[in-house]
């Protein structure tokens, strides 16, 4: 077992995506999740006030894993043929301005791939099957 740290960037190509020559696909950069992420994903429900169980909030919460956790990408192009620029706002989150331009799809895929910190080195981006870390 290697220890892993949360700071550490890791890559990820959307499944759609790898079958294309490298050139075109868009290498997505994150953070793997924290201890306190990684248990919040894992909880079933959340709580009012009042402690009584409220609705499920998976796609909230995986919109702030990729909020958090994405730290930029490479290949990222835009509808004039430029390049998408990763900003963030005042609190240190991706923009919602940016994140709005990532089609819905893709955001799951990412949040799922963060959630499962599921990786690709440089040399595996070509290949069709994730290397877990």
């Amino acid at each position: 077992m290697i220890a892993i740290s949360p700071r550490t960037e890791h890559t990820y190509v959307l499944l759609a995506e790898r079958k294309l020559p490298l050139e075109q696909q868009t290498v997505w950069r994150y953070r793997p999740m924290t201890v306190g992420q990684q248990h919040a994903m894992g909880d079933d429900c959340d709580r009012d006030s009042h402690g009584n169980k409220i609705r499920n909030s998976e796609g909230t919460k995986r919109l702030t894993l990729v909020r958090t956790n994405l730290v930029g990408w490479d290949n990222f192009a835009d509808g004039k043929g430029g390049q998408v620029e990763h900003r963030r706002d005042k609190y240190g989150l991706v923009d919602m301005d940016v994140l709005e331009q990532i089609p819905f799809t893709a955001r799951v895929e990412i949040a799922i791939a963060i959630e499962n910190d599921v990786q690709f080195s440089t040399v595996e981006l070509g290949k069709s099957e994730p290397q877990p870390t």
